[in-house]
């Protein structure tokens, strides 16, 4: 039974050190890496980001504060008014004001 117990704590250290490992890699440490800080928060902030005029209601959805009946509109407002352009053009969709735009900006693009 202990060999079990051994084998089984052997393991669980195995994956927390492979955790640690890959968590010290995702980022980069110091100045001196190849890309720095403010970059790869830059481009992990762009990965995320939600196309506003590619995006589906399911998708919009991720968007804090964006539940299903807003994100419907914005789909619908995107079908009868064209493309959004920036943030501002989300205060045309009914029940998005200012603080949902400021909420959600850091969160979306326009491509």
């Amino acid at each position: 039974m202990s060999l079990i117990r051994n084998d089984h704590v052997r393991a669980l250290a195995a994956l927390g050190l492979a955790a640690l490992a890959g968590l010290a890699m995702a980022r980069p440490a110091s100045s001196d890496s190849p890309v720095p800080a403010a970059a790869w928060d830059i481009a992990l902030r762009d990965a995320r980001a939600v196309d506003v005029n590619q995006a589906d209601a399911s998708e919009l959805e991720r968007l804090p504060g964006i539940g299903a009946s807003l994100a419907g509109r914005i789909v619908a407002e995107r079908r009868q008014r064209g493309r959004f352009t920036g943030p501002g053009d989300l205060l045309r969709v009914r029940g998005i004001g200012p603080a949902t735009v400021k909420r959600i900006e850091m969160f979306v693009s326009f491509d």
